[in-house]
């Protein structure tokens, strides 16, 4: 006799309905946020390989956790798998609810938990009494190929995700030999190193003050733009940043000193908010990847709990997302 978990009617629907949940409660408010924010990838030196890990993991492995367990609760009687299954859709329901009424409102942060709460809580019990509900957010369940395709195909992501090693930019030739030496102090404040003359502090910073000595020092000079993704790839192209949104890679700037020196120069560089290096210059031979999978792990909760935080108490709790 097959077993009871084989014959249970609604488990195909219900595995449908998690996906569906799962996409538009946790995956689609993600993508939103990063599809946008590409140089929040490039900050952590996450390439091809770690965007299409974390899309995975965002749309395929969440729900597939979520269904895998309630398989297994599923071994111990019908009954069981529906407690778990209706709980967890609560849950992804709760956490739809909250998400979207916190990008309508500033309220009170128990009147956005208790709301969002009730709304996710009717939402659970449509999905559990209408089959009519159910049908729709089944048919909803294609968001798990949908938005992850549109994430990686259709933002500026894409540029990273879509980017060869072929170098594409403008080269020289030379014989020179003479060093390049370029150091760029990002959000630097230049008042921590002056004294009461507004000179360099030669007690305090003596190595600064004999380089400001025997140099051309510009006090008064400013940046193009105040955002680094923008203004160091102005510095390392020597144009102006562009009016539309570019992802500060060789994807977007071909042309850069990187490519322009690489062929005559050895290139030792270490870029924090950019990537405009090409790998072919920049890591020969070798794997020099900054990627840290505990710093981005932590960030995206971050990022997480913006989105599920009511305003106010985000505000109060989280980290700025600003910089």
């Amino acid at each position: 006799m097959p077993h009871p978990l084989i014959r249970d009617k609604t488990l195909k629907s219900d595995i449908l309905v998690v996906c569906a949940l799962c996409a538009v409660a946790v995956a689609q408010p993600l993508y939103d946020v990063l599809g946008n924010g590409a140089a929040f990838f490039i900050a952590h030196d996450a390439g091809r390989f770690e965007i299409l890990i974390f899309v995975l993991t965002l749309s395929i492995a969440l729900p597939a956790l979520i269904i895998f367990i309630e398989l297994i609760a599923g071994l111990f009687g019908p009954s069981v798998r529906r407690v778990f299954h209706y709980s967890a859709v609560a849950l992804l329901a709760w956490a739809y609810a909250l998400g979207t009424l916190n990008k309508f409102t500033d309220a009170n942060s128990v009147l956005v938990l208790a709301g969002s709460g009730l709304l996710g809580l009717i939402l659970a019990l449509l999905i559990a009494k209408l089959q009519s509900v159910r049908n729709i957010t089944a048919i909803v369940s294609f968001a798990v190929i949908l938005l992850p395709a549109l994430f990686l195909f259709m933002t500026p992501v894409s540029r990273i995700v879509l980017a060869g090693d072929k170098v594409e930019g403008d080269r020289i030739s030379t014989d020179s030999v003479t060093p390049v030496v370029l150091v760029i102090f990002d959000e630097f404040t230049l008042l921590g190193l002056l004294d009461r003359g507004r000179q360099i502090d030669p007690i305090r910073f003596p190595n600064i003050a004999l380089l400001a000595k025997d140099s051309w020092w510009f006090p008064n000079a400013s940046s193009v733009h105040h955002q680094s993704a923008r203004a160091v790839p102005a510095i390392l192209t020597g144009n102006f940043p562009p009016d539309e949104e570019r992802v500060p890679s060789i994807a977007d700037y071909p042309n850069n000193v990187f490519t322009l020196l690489g062929g005559s120069y050895a290139l030792n560089v270490m870029e924090s908010f950019t990537a405009l290096c090409p790998k072919v210059y920049c890591t020969p031979g070798e794997d020099t990847s900054n990627f840290s999978l505990g710093a981005f792990s932590e960030d995206i909760r971050v990022l997480l709990a913006h989105i599920y935080y009511p305003k106010a108490l985000a505000k109060e709790k989280l980290p700025s997302l600003d910089a």
